[in-house]
């Protein structure tokens, strides 16, 4: 089996940004997929949205998750996410998968794939407050709930590294590599904390 490497962040943390320059530093490197996440966040009903994610209608959402297309979906901020079940064939061919994932959704996630490191992207409030007043999608209020919103992740220790991204992107893109380069294939998981 490969590896997954399920990757959460508080709103504001800069999940997306950091895997995204991950992405781009690995973008050559075949034993990696950085997998595809559905989404019915509101905009086109198909096509990649601003994200890098595939946004879908509400109802193509269903139907995916009714045929059986999605090994991982979970709902947060009024929206439907999903990642598609070709990452089972992906992870028995041996790769590393990487999921833009959700910090409520990994307990169930894990019991799904038992063997698997959960990474999580962390910032201060005051920089995840000014990063979501910066992206300009909602009101004072709404920031204030979502920076205040943060459900615990609940992994063992031993399965979940924590990267701060209240620095340089670069930094904690090169953080989120290391966990994805780590050479011992059949230790899947390390615990760590990577301050930039």
């Amino acid at each position: 089996m490969g590896r997954l490497i399920y990757v959460v962040g508080p709103s504001g943390a800069g999940k997306n940004s950091v895997i995204a320059a991950a992405h781009k530093m690995l973008h050559q490197n075949k034993n990696l997929c950085f997998a595809l996440r559905y989404v019915t966040r509101p905009g086109p009903d198909q096509g990649r949205d601003d994200e890098g994610d595939l946004a879908v209608s509400q109802s193509a959402f269903a139907q995916h998750r009714l045929s059986g297309l999605f090994a991982l979906d979970w709902q947060a901020h009024g929206c439907s996410y999903g990642i598609g079940i070709e990452i089972n064939t992906e992870l028995r061919s041996g790769m590393t998968v990487v999921v833009n994932g959700s910090r409520a959704y990994a307990a169930t996630a894990l019991k799904k794939y038992p063997v698997m490191t959960v990474v999580q992207i962390v910032v201060s409030q005051d920089v995840a407050r000014t990063r979501l007043t910066t992206r300009a999608r909602e009101d004072a209020a709404a920031i204030d709930a979502r920076v205040r919103r943060a459900p615990p992740v609940f992994v063992p220790d031993d399965q979940l590294v924590t990267i701060d991204n209240g620095g340089p992107l670069e930094v904690a893109a090169v953080a989120l590599t290391a966990v994805l380069l780590r050479s011992d294939r059949t230790q899947l998981v390390s615990h760590g904390t990577f301050v930039s």
